[in-house]
């Protein structure tokens, strides 16, 4: 195997396994290498807890289209956010509703005067980050990336805001035949899993949304 592969392959495992994820506030994400570091960065407005909010429309993302990872990401996104408040519009049904009404949620009129009319006091919205798929006969990785923020509606305040990204990986580095062909199975059964990229989701939802408080701050 190629010296640099198994550096990189060595450097990968080892930050993978010994990592923690670690909560900071938003401010300190500008500069940092957050490919590299298993952070949680996030802010909470007092606002927040003014009074709940009862309905979040989720906007759909910049590269928004019909993927199974796009539709993955949000589907876990929304029930997430389904847990903390009383009605959100995502997905197929926002997006049956927004084309009935004839808006054009690429427009950012559009977006807030839908929001309007469907009378949902808060928005969210996100961008993917840093979507990775990587094999490499002996080790594989898949890692998502979510920077998200719900504000309200009528003035554009921040409520909330946090980015991470989540990994999961298998394989790895072996001196030995055997060991070399064990971390071949594993990371070939793991590139072959088609509910990785979800469980990943899922991993990344858990830890940002660890961050928001429930019922838009009631609790």
């Amino acid at each position: 195997m190629n010296p640099g592969l198994k550096l990189v392959l060595f450097l990968s495992v080892f930050i993978s396994g010994c990592a923690r994820t670690e909560y900071k506030p938003y401010s300190e994400s500008e500069g940092s290498p957050i490919e590299m570091s298993r952070t949680v960065n996030f802010y909470v407005s007092p606002a927040l807890g003014e009074g709940s909010s009862q309905c979040v429309l989720v906007l759909p993302p910049p590269e928004y289209n019909s993927s199974n990872f796009i539709g993955h990401i949000e589907k876990v996104l929304v029930r997430h956010l389904s847990d903390r408040f009383s009605f959100v519009v995502g997905g197929r049904a926002r997006d049956a509703r927004a084309a009935n009404l004839a808006f054009d949620l690429t427009i950012l009129a559009d977006q807030m005067d839908f929001a309007e009319a469907i009378d949902c006091d808060s928005i969210f919205e996100y961008q993917i980050l840093l979507p990775k798929y990587n094999y490499m006969l002996v080790w594989s990785e898949v890692r998502i990336g979510v920077e998200a923020r719900l504000f309200r509606q009528r003035d554009g305040l921040d409520l909330w805001k946090a980015r991470h990204v989540a990994r999961r990986s298998a394989g790895g580095l072996s001196f030995s035949p055997f060991g070399l062909v064990v971390n071949a199975y594993d990371a070939n059964a793991f590139s072959s899993d088609g509910d990785v990229v979800e469980s990943v989701a899922e991993d990344l939802m858990r830890r940002l949304f660890k961050t928001m408080p429930n019922k838009g701050g009631t609790g």
